[in-house]
């Protein structure tokens, strides 16, 4: 039998190579087609590399605490491409970008993330790379999690964009393009402000009762109770707060009032982690997490394990 490739064979493997070739360059067109996005505010567009799935949820991050933040995030098997805004409260003066920086960072250490860099861009904004370690197999042997984070200011809004890796080494390549692809449009809309709540004569009497109840518990820092003696204060200044505020329409001073009265029971939750001798308030559990992201609580560093600082929560 002649084994000799003939002219047909030729062809015909010319042809396969030909549509081959054409199917790959089909793919990597197909994996090229991104989506460009805007905002519902039309304040910013950004491309993703398919439809982003949408979030919206309230944080209890400080300053935002109790405020609505929107995400909108495309996933794949391996990586993560988010982008993240949030307002501040309408109030008088600047916002302090530096300490709403210093609780982004706090948010990252408390979530797990090592920040191995922070630097200034030239557009204004900033740029973190930071890196998780991933559970799973002995300590020297565990993947880590890359992710590379900016974070822009624009009137009391907070953008912050980010791209993640499952494994830190291969690092997805699509990161600046999808930091390169955010063009603000224009200046976001301000939050609506909240009207000054004016008090029926019934609600004023409620109001300073209740307040005079939470001073109850400020005027106790000043001799320093037992855990016990605390929680019995706690407990019947609780239930005489509530009575007041049964009395009181929805608005600005029953919310307020209501948040300090949280505040003190946050304070029992916090002090509760310290005690007994297995008490370990590690910054990666709740209700520690939560208590540090709500109220800026600081975070010792000192030993081995990050700690939430018993003193600063109070």
């Amino acid at each position: 039998m002649n084994r000799t490739p003939s002219k047909y064979h030729f062809r015909f493997s010319a042809v396969l190579l030909m549509f081959l070739l054409l199917g790959l360059e089909s793919i990597s067109r197909a994996q090229e087609v991104w989506v460009e996005f805007t905002s519902p505010d039309k304040d910013f567009t950004v491309s993703l590399p398919g439809a982003p799935a949408h979030d919206s949820l309230v944080t209890p991050q400080k300053p935002f605490t109790g405020q609505k933040f929107e995400a909108y995030f495309y996933r794949n098997n391996s990586d993560s491409f988010n982008l993240i805004y949030k307002d501040l409260p309408a109030r008088e003066g600047t916002p302090d970008t530096e300490m709403m920086l210093a609780e982004y960072e706090r948010g990252l250490l408390v979530d797990g993330w090592l920040i191995v860099s922070k630097v200034p861009l030239p557009d204004g904004g900033r740029q973190y790379e930071s890196l998780m370690d991933l559970p799973g197999g002995k300590i020297t042997e565990r993947r880590r999690a890359r992710m590379q984070s900016r974070v822009y200011f624009c009137g009391r809004r907070m953008y912050t964009l980010s791209a993640m890796s499952k494994d830190a080494v291969t690092f997805t390549l699509e990161a600046p393009r999808f930091f390169a692809s955010l063009r603000f449009l224009k200046p976001p809309p301000d939050p609506p402000v909240s009207r000054r709540q004016i008090l029926s004569a019934k609600e004023a009497i409620a109001a300073r009762g209740a307040l005079k109840e939470l001073r109850r518990l400020a005027a106790a820092e000043s001799i320093a109770p037992s855990y016990d003696d605390y929680v019995k204060l706690l407990f019947a200044v609780t239930g005489e707060v509530d009575d007041y505020l049964a009395d009181i329409r929805p608005g600005e001073v029953k919310e307020e009032i209501g948040l300090a009265l949280a505040a003190y029971q946050d304070l029992q939750r916090a002090w509760n982690t310290t005690r007994g001798l297995l008490a370990m308030p590690v910054i990666g559990y709740e209700p520690q997490r939560t208590l540090i992201l709500k109220y800026g609580i600081p975070i010792d560093r000192r030993g081995d394990m990050p700690l939430m600082d018993f003193e600063g929560a109070i």
